[in-house]
């Protein structure tokens, strides 16, 4: 209910007060903008798909480094990724993530898929101007495709951006994957937000691949939560639908509020995989025991969204699943939808 500009709800036992669209209630998004790369050829990482057409037939050596799988392969050697091409993109994934907050956008926004801090910042200043994120947050993951994770946001920088190593079982030996960026952020209240980026491994790696970065995600939450008011994680976390009891509402329960466990019940899901709806894609709140709660904060439930009301979003098949961007006629934006939330303020009722 709303009053004189407030809004009281109750949370899990507790009474919460917060000032309608104040510092009280922080929005959060995260979204995987699938592949949002430049349009110029990083000889460090395997990008390229993502060059102009006439970049490849130029250069043979491009050509040669193309996967040699059919699908892959074809897509490598003929996709037009031009600098017209790579705008309209930028312009839809915009679109997207203006489409909340009365075309703000959220206060914090967790990116997933992004090449470099160059493309990012491009899309920050020429499509996401409307939002005002001054706080950019990236690191390079060394990923061997060259996908990175990021945060913008409208709150302030905390300290630096920090990468934390994620070390992953394989056969009986362990190997490095991309990390995990840790963005710390302050609220104008002086709050603490400590903001998590993760891309998990995708579903085609075994399950307790999955399993141990989650695990390694816990871990780097609980020692940030000893000087944060809140601590959330947001990004892809590649869980499919036969595992999300295994790791959202099993592993992660103890320690863990998670968007679409706790609300958005009606939802389908972010991402379309295999022909059935999976949350791919979740923000996920670290629980505080009774003692620290009365200073910290907690999802509302019924503010988790899937956002998909754009039309250029979906696939026109009955399914409506997310549209990836098609060059041939620069509709559609992400094969995944962004999840959103708003987190607030909690005070403990006496």
């Amino acid at each position: 209910m709303n009053i004189a500009g407030f809004s009281l709800l109750i949370l899990g036992g507790f009474l919460v007060s917060t000032l309608v669209n104040g510092q009280d209630r922080i929005s959060v998004m995260a979204y995987n903008l699938e592949n949002l790369f430049d349009t110029k050829d990083d000889p460090n990482v395997a990008d390229e798909t993502y060059l102009p057409l006439a970049t490849k037939r130029a250069n043979p050596a491009i050509q040669k480094k193309c996967p040699k799988d059919g699908r892959y392969r074809k897509s490598c050697l003929n996709l037009d990724w031009s600098e017209a091409n790579l705008q309209a993109k930028m312009k839809n994934l915009a679109s997207v993530v203006l489409s909340v907050n009365q075309g703000r956008g959220p206060d914090i926004l967790i990116l997933s898929e992004i090449e470099n801090r160059g493309i990012l910042e491009t899309w920050n200043t020429k499509h996401l101007k409307a939002a005002g994120y001054q706080t950019v947050m990236h690191l390079d993951s060394g990923d061997r495709r060259g996908i990175d994770t990021a945060v913008l946001s409208r709150l302030s920088p905390a300290g630096q951006a920090k990468l934390h190593p994620v070390r992953l079982p394989e056969k009986g030996k362990t190997k490095e994957t991309r990390g995990i960026l840790e963005a710390p952020l302050k609220t104008k209240n002086g709050d603490l937000i400590t903001a998590f980026a993760v891309h998990f491994p995708s579903p085609r790696h075994p399950h307790e691949q999955r399993v141990a970065a989650f695990s390694q995600l816990t871990d780097a939450a609980k020692k940030a939560k000893t000087k944060s008011a809140a601590v959330i994680a947001g990004g892809d976390f590649n869980v499919i639908n036969r595992y999300d009891s295994l790791i959202f509402r099993g592993l992660g329960y103890a320690d863990w509020q998670t968007s679409h466990v706790i609300g958005c019940h009606s939802c389908l899901g972010t991402h379309f995989y295999r022909d059935n709806w999976s949350f791919l894609d979740a923000i996920l709140n670290l629980k505080f025991d009774e003692k620290t709660a009365k200073n910290s904060w907690q999802i509302d439930p019924s503010s988790v969204e899937v956002i998909n009301s754009l039309k250029l979003q979906r696939r026109p098949q009955i399914s409506q699943s997310p549209r990836r961007f098609e060059v041939s006629d620069r509709t559609g934006a992400s094969d995944h939808f962004p999840i959103y939330l708003e987190i607030v303020r909690n005070k403990v009722a006496h």
